[in-house]
């Protein structure tokens, strides 16, 4: 719910703070987002749910391992794909040049996304869902708090791409977490 509610105020803030403009652009990437997302993580999350679930199969650890690999093989590729064809994704998928910059940023997202979902797949499998909980919680508090700050200093100019960013620092903070709890598990 805490999670849930922080996203809210944060939708509330940017929608007030972006512009209609800048708003557009930052949801225009996400579809992008998505299937990278779906392609990288999702499966590979069920299936390391799955296996660490059940009471017969001794390799928890490796499956773990091995999600890791896999989703930072694929996670790492489409990172490459988005960020080097930014450009042509922008003109030809999103039909806007203004999207070619976030979406380099958001590209660079996509392995500590997939680090993240596997070590959540694991504890989820564990039956332990305080890890993916509070990893929910520490991405939306530095999320926000990231953009916030920016926004707040007036440093850099306040656009859909700080907001993007603000993506990248919730979710290596949220990563730094998953592996501390991982490596105590």
């Amino acid at each position: 719910i805490l999670a849930r509610v922080i996203g809210f105020l944060y939708r509330i803030f940017l929608a007030n703070t972006l512009g209609e403009t800048e708003l557009g652009i930052y949801q225009l990437v996400f579809p992008v987002y998505s299937i990278c997302f779906t392609l990288y993580a999702s499966g590979l999350q069920t299936a390391v749910s799955q296996l660490v679930s059940n009471p017969h199969y001794k390799y928890s650890k490796k499956v773990i391992k091995t999600g890791i690999i896999l989703s930072l093989c694929i996670s790492l590729t489409l990172s490459a794909v988005i960020f080097i064809f930014s450009d042509f994704i922008s003109l030809h998928f999103l039909f806007t040049e203004k999207t070619s910059d976030p979406l380099k940023i958001l590209a660079l997202i996509f392995p500590f996304c997939g680090v993240t979902s596997m070590i959540n797949g694991y504890f989820y499998g564990l039956r332990e869902a305080k890890v993916p909980a509070v990893t929910q919680i520490i991405e939306q508090l530095f999320r926000v708090g990231f953009v916030f700050a920016i926004y707040i200093s007036s440093v850099y100019e306040f656009s859909c791409k700080v907001s993007v960013a603000g993506l990248i620092a919730g979710e290596l903070c949220s990563n730094i977490y998953n592996l501390i709890s991982l490596k105590r598990s």
